[in-house]
């Protein structure tokens, strides 16, 4: 998918649909007056989320949010480590996804998915 004309639907947390708005493993994505917890983050997820459970037909039960990741390159001492999380998991052998909105561990400046998303 070209994203040079992206428009991500979700960035307004009012367009979001109730079915993401109200089921449990999607409540932390919101804040209690409706907002993102996470401004930056939340929208790309809440479009990923939709995509897979539109056009891939991914249950909302099999996604889990925020897992988190403890990464070693080499030895503990000798090489490099980074930690983070994976903003989207999903728990099922029929589907493979990890999403990352956060920056990459080998660049730390940037976002894996454009301003736009």
């Amino acid at each position: 998918m070209p994203f040079d004309h992206f428009t991500n639907p979700f960035e307004n947390p009012a367009n979001i649909p109730e079915l993401y708005r109200n089921h449990p493993a999607l409540q932390q994505l919101f804040k209690q007056d409706g907002s993102y917890a996470r401004p930056a983050e939340d929208p790309v997820t809440m479009w990923a989320i939709n995509l897979l459970h539109e056009k891939y037909y991914v249950p909302l039960e099999v996604m889990a949010l925020e897992y988190p990741v403890d990464a070693s390159e080499g030895t503990h001492q000798q090489g490099r480590r980074w930690l983070g999380y994976v903003d989207l998991v999903i728990y099922d052998d029929r589907y493979i996804c990890l999403l990352y909105t956060s920056p990459s561990p080998r660049d730390r400046t940037r976002s894996r998915m454009p301003s736009s998303a």
